[in-house]
């Protein structure tokens, strides 16, 4: 559906829903990425050959371990809080070589408040603009939000929401490539009266969507 639409995207298999190698060996042979969320799971998909730069981060207690060796591999890392965005500043500054953390930013939607996953507008705005000033240890590749249950209309709110984000990384220059960063999806265009299956086409544009799912500008996850 996502091609049929024209929707740039990456999928990311979840390594948390079943470990075992094959199925990591199968995301491999699928071309696919594998989201993994420790040290053990990217350990893991690395085995499988799952190249370093198709694995995606994820979870709020990553440890110092954990992020040392996916900045060390290039690999992507999901950003749940202001302190562990200031761990990895740490972390890079301090390195004898010179590398950088690519990393995606992680937003609380408003109807996910009770959530441990992600920052508050307030946090996530104040990672958006220390961004700003550390290009020489950052790639921002954009946004990613965690979601319970499948329906379209909570994913819809929080593009909503989050798009306010994407005008601030695209105004501030953040990222290699800000205007990437660009509004692409136009919450205008939705409405109760919207067909489901008119809502990819007439609602989200040319944008990095992940279905496990991780991206590059705007991410979901389903919780399974």
């Amino acid at each position: 559906m996502l091609e049929q639409h024209e929707v740039r995207h990456a999928i990311f298999y979840g390594a948390k829903a079943n470990k075992a190698q094959c199925l990591l060996g199968a995301a491999k042979a699928s071309g696919i990425g594998v989201d993994v969320s420790s040290i053990y799971e990217m350990q893991a998909a690395l085995r499988a050959g799952v190249p370093a730069a198709q694995l995606c981060a994820t979870g709020p207690a990553k440890t110092e371990d954990f992020h040392r060796a996916l900045v060390h591999a290039g690999a992507l890392i999901c950003v749940d809080s202001l302190e562990e965005f200031d761990h990895l500043k740490t972390l890079v500054e301090a390195s004898s070589e010179a590398i950088k953390a690519r990393v995606l930013l992680r937003y609380r939607p408003k109807a996910c408040g009770a959530s441990r996953f992600g920052m508050g507008a307030a946090d996530l705005l104040v990672c958006l603009h220390l961004l700003t000033g550390l290009r020489a240890f950052f790639d921002f590749e954009g946004f990613h939000f965690h979601l319970g249950g499948y329906g379209f209309e909570s994913r819809a709110q929080a593009f909503r929401e989050v798009t306010d984000f994407v005008d601030v990384a695209s105004d501030d220059g953040v990222g290699s490539d800000h205007d990437r960063y660009r509004r692409r999806f136009c919450p205008s265009a939705m409405s109760s009266h919207t067909p489901t299956s008119n809502f990819y086409k007439t609602t989200i544009r040319p944008v990095t969507i992940t279905t496990s799912q991780y991206p590059s500008l705007i991410t979901l996850t389903a919780a399974t």
